[in-house]
This record gives structure tokens, sequence and C-alpha cells, in this order.
């Protein structure tokens, strides 16, 4: 017998730099896996400036660098995190996933500061991740190269996991989406994110509990069937 349930689960707000912070690693970790495989080298660089210059001035520095190496490898795909050094300016970690070797940016069109260059031999979340876990940049505080994880934008990134799995498939319905399973039992998601996070769940108790034990956005969360 098919029965119907209605579940939520709360969740405590996360401060916005925490949440920016979520969203990257969420991000990099699709970027990276969506590039397994492609590439023959990842490389990891560190840029820096010698001396005390404003944001938009380190910015723009920044992007004239990615533009220059977009321009003489062809082929090359790029993450990169900003972050703030000691003295107050800003300095940039770039993954770039290429076919070729990347010279030592310094040498070629980097002559701010220092430069640091590195071939990633592991995993690039967990090289990255003690990048990932300070404090938040005001702003933009990553970027990454367009049409890599282009298809899953669609998503809100707390549904990457749950789209990811085989067993089940998403659909947006009318401002909220639509899971089903492969027996055709089907439930409705949405989310609630002013003071606190309430997600809803609608739907054929035969997937609720593997629904959330795959759907769970900001850690460990209180379940409660109505």
């Amino acid at each position: 017998m098919r029965y119907k349930v209605y579940a939520r689960r709360y969740f405590e707000e996360r401060p916005k730099e925490e949440r920016k912070l979520a969203r990257m690693r969420s991000r990099l970790s699709k970027f990276a896996e969506e590039l397994e495989g492609k590439y023959a080298y990842k490389i990891f660089v560190t840029l820096t400036f010698k001396d005390e210059v404003g944001d938009e001035y380190a910015k723009w520095k920044f992007r004239t660098w990615l533009k220059s190496m977009r321009r003489k490898y062809k082929n090359i795909k790029y993450f990169w995190v900003v972050e703030r050094q000691k003295k107050g300016v800003l300095y940039y970690h770039v993954v770039i996933w290429s076919n070729d070797k990347i010279k030592k940016p310094d040498m070629e069109y980097w002559h701010e500061g220092a430069s640091r260059v590195e071939k990633v031999r592991k995993n690039i979340v967990a090289y990255m991740s003690k990048y990932l876990s300070k404090e938040a940049v005001e702003g933009r505080m990553f970027g990454y190269s367009k049409g890599v994880i282009s298809e899953w934008l669609k998503y809100p990134t707390y549904l990457w996991k749950l789209a990811k799995n085989k067993n089940f498939g998403l659909v947006k319905h009318f401002g909220c989406w639509e899971v089903y399973d492969l027996k055709g039992n089907t439930g409705i998601i949405w989310a609630s994110w002013a003071g606190g996070v309430v997600i809803w769940f609608r739907g054929a108790v035969e997937i609720f509990e593997e629904f959330f034990s795959l759907f769970d956005p900001l850690g460990e969360g209180e379940a409660v069937m109505v």
C-alpha cells in the first residue's frame, strides 16, 4: 500500500561566510569530479603581491594574468580562490587542469610579486581544503571556467548529492522540485531559508528515509514526520 507523508527537517542558519565557503566547496568538488581523468596535469598556482595594492588593482592584475594564460594555453580549465594576506593585500590560489606543462608564472605573465607552481598529486579538494577554511573575503571569492558544471547549475547546490544518485530524478515544478524514484514514487521538496532553514518534503513514504539520507545540505538536522 502506498502512503503519503509530510516531513520537515530543521537546521540552524549558518553565518554568511560559512554559507559562501560551503557553496565554494560544493562547486570545487563537482568541478574536480567532472574533469577527473581528462587532463594530464593538475597544477596549483599561488600568486602574491610584493607591494601593498588596492583590491581593485589586485583583481585587475589577476584577470589580466588569467586572460594571458587562457590565450597561451588554449584548452586549460581553472578554479580560483582569493584570500587576504596579513598585510591586507589579496592573493590568489588557482588550480589549472592542462595537457601542457605550465611555466612558472612570474617568468612570463606575473611580475607583481612571488608565485609558486606545484603539481597536485592527490585529491584536489583535500589539497585545497586548508585554503577553503579561512574567513571569507567580501564580494566574489572564487571563480572557475565556464562550461564544466553548467548542467549542474540548474539545480540548487544543496540538491547536487541527490541529483547525482541514479535512483532518483529531479524535475522543476512550479518553484519546487519534484523527486521520483525508479518505482514511480514521487515527492515534492521546497526550502525556506529566512531565519533558519526548513526543508519540506511531501511524498511517498517508500522514498522518505533514503531521500533524507542523501539530502542533508547543512549538516545534521532534525527530521519530523507530520
